[in-house]
């Protein structure tokens, strides 16, 4: 309330009116003939979010509920992302002077510029400098820094022809010298809304024109939220592959199979992890074999080297979610609001199981294309007696990459022992070789491998033939 005296002086009082929607209480003076006021209207959408923010001339303008909205508190978070719910509160004005139609960047000044305070009940709140007692005259550049912060103040000083600094100065000297710009009769109701978190903006939407009257007050509806939280969940998964070697030994020259050779396997690692995931193989340590399998019979040379080895490996994972609240409302009885949060809790709960059970299966996928197949060791220690290691194509060392799931054979080959004998006329070594293999030993010995047998890798040919006898 306002009282401007006939010299121009003024004095105004504040008077805040709590409103019970509840209250059904009797009207104390009856015979007064004193009217009260009809309520102010009240928005028919009473929750929202900032759905848009755009910088326009060097101001941050809001959307709300895809709506021009105004921001009301200087400095505070008004994104769209990570906007938490908000719900109306109260009913405010501002005057024709502060809203101006399509004047969506003059107004966001006006309203937010540092005397919207008044619109939204904050007048006690304003300096001293307001004091018809004040001896001394205050300028209006010194005025402003009471009442502007530093980014206000920063553009009042450096750029003063902005839109902005001429809203700033024209708002400012008026309030200084007593007319107070937002007592209009005439402007607009403006709703406000209040975000669910600490650290953003108050958000006005602009509301009808009150005209001459104030309008029929719309009829009370009470209106009921509830609140809900799904925590964190959690998914876990897991496979088994599985990782087989079996020998296939043979002689170089010949390729007849090599039994009593033993050998050395072993995985090159191990162990691992895998996004977010652990793998292991068991045995972690290496294994030893020997080669076995000759038969007693015709098909002795092409039976036996064989010996095996496997590995199994194991990986599994756990993943878990983030966790997700919210607001639900308004519904008109706080049974249906409860119903509708237990629903969306429900509903949060399943999408945040998919959520971990989608990264298992991705970090599943990644983990079995990575351990497709493993490498091994593959090395023979211990060489049987007649041959020798082989340090050529498939030898004594080689490194084998081994599908999962396989059981494949593997070849390695070893060197015959040799012997090689250069005969001349007086050639001692043969009379040497006669007189330690005579006709018959040979003889003999032919009788059990028939007509040809291997000495130390020379053939020695059946006695009495013509090729023994040269």
């Amino acid at each position: 309330m306002v009282y401007t005296a006939p010299d121009g002086s003024t004095l105004t009082k504040t008077l805040q009116v709590a409103i019970d929607r509840n209250a059904t209480t009797e009207y104390p003076f009856p015979d007064s003939e004193i009217a009260t006021f009809a309520e102010r209207p009240t928005p028919a959408v009473t929750s929202g979010k900032i759905t848009k923010v755009a910088k326009v001339n060097g101001t941050w303008l809001i959307w709300f509920n895809s709506e021009e909205a105004y921001c009301c508190t200087h400095g505070a978070n008004g994104q769209p992302a990570g906007c938490p719910p908000y719900t109306y509160v109260n009913t405010s004005t501002v005057s024709a002077d502060q809203c101006v139609p399509g004047d969506h960047y003059g107004n966001q000044i006006r309203i937010w510029g540092g005397l919207n305070q008044l619109s939204l009940g904050d007048a006690d709140d304003l300096p001293a400098v307001f004091s018809a007692d004040e001896g001394e005259e205050i300028s209006l550049l010194d005025f402003c820094s009471s009442i502007y912060d530093d980014v206000q103040m920063y553009i009042i000083e450096n750029f003063p022809e902005s839109t902005a600094a001429e809203i700033y100065l024209a708002s400012a000297d008026e309030l200084a010298n007593g007319v107070e710009t937002y007592a209009s009769a005439r402007g607009y109701y403006t709703y406000i809304y209040n975000p669910g978190r600490a650290g953003w903006q108050t958000v006005a939407l602009i509301g009808p024109d009150p005209g001459e009257e104030e309008p029929e007050p719309e009829p009370v509806v009470q209106e009921y939220y509830a609140s809900w939280e799904a925590p964190a969940q959690t998914a876990s998964g897991s496979f088994d592959f599985s990782y087989g070697i079996r020998t296939d030994k043979i002689q170089l020259k010949t390729q007849e199979k090599v039994d009593g050779a033993t050998i050395e396997i072993e995985p090159i690692t191990k162990s691992g992890s895998i996004d977010g995931g652990s793998w292991s193989v068991s045995p972690a340590s290496k294994q030893t074999v020997t080669t076995s399998g000759h038969t007693a019979d015709d098909n002795y040379q092409k039976n036996g080297g064989d010996a095996a080895a496997s590995w199994s490996l194991h990986y599994a994972v756990t993943k878990t979610s983030g966790t997700r609240n919210d607001r639900v409302g308004p519904y008109t009885s706080q049974e249906a609001a409860d119903e509708a949060a237990n629903s969306a809790r429900d509903a949060a709960l399943a999408e945040l199981q998919a959520e971990a059970q989608n990264a298992v299966n991705a970090a599943v996928g990644s983990a079995k294309t990575q351990l497709g197949s493993l490498q091994f060791r593959y090395e023979e220690i211990s060489v049987p007696y007649g041959f020798e290691k082989y340090w050529g194509s498939n030898g004594s060392y080689q490194t084998l990459t081994v599908p999962a799931n396989s059981d494949n054979e593997y070849l390695m080959r070893n060197a015959e022992w040799s012997l090689q004998v250069n005969s001349g006329q007086n050639d001692q070594a043969v009379h040497t070789i006669y007189s330690i293999i005579n006709a018959r030993q040979v003889k003999r010995l032919s009788r059990h491998l028939k007509k040809i047998f291997v000495l130390g890798g020379v053939p020695f040919i059946k006695a009495g033939s013509s090729a023994a006898s040269q």
